[in-house]
């Protein structure tokens, strides 16, 4: 498509530009193409292996894929690089919400609403989860 052709002439044009990588990142999730996404993550990470942006993008691009262990290793990731990176938390929760360690999720996801309250449309159903018995 043409966006996604625009986007990898401005990677030749600019291939160090970590801002390029997670906008494309972003187009291919928002595409329903995780695995594209996820290897746009993965050459930005190349470029910054410590970007929290690009490993925030790579979990989220990991969870879409059903990948739930993995995607809270690279959300935790982004976290200690970050530890104010809101979503992050929202992706580790989800992730451990996938995988039935409700507890988890509920603290990630309370955080994420905490840091961001605009995120709370995006928690509040995940958390109500994490809480039901």
């Amino acid at each position: 498509d043409e966006a996604r052709a625009d986007y990898e002439e401005a990677l030749y044009q600019a291939p160090d530009d970590i801002g390029l990588y997670l906008d494309k990142g972003r187009l291919e999730l928002d595409a329903g193409r995780p695995d594209e996404a996820r290897a746009t993550a993965d050459r930005a990470l190349a470029l910054q292996p410590n970007h929290a942006g690009a490993r925030t993008l790579r979990a989220e691009a990991l969870l879409v894929r059903g990948d739930a262990e993995a995607a809270a290793e690279d959300a935790g990731r982004a976290l200690e690089i970050d530890p104010l990176r809101a979503e992050a938390f929202l992706l580790r929760g989800r992730a451990f919400l996938a995988r039935g360690l409700k507890e988890r999720a509920a603290a990630d996801l309370r955080r994420a609403i905490e840091l961001r309250p605009d995120l709370r449309p995006a928690a509040a159903p995940l958390l109500a989860e994490a809480e039901r018995p």
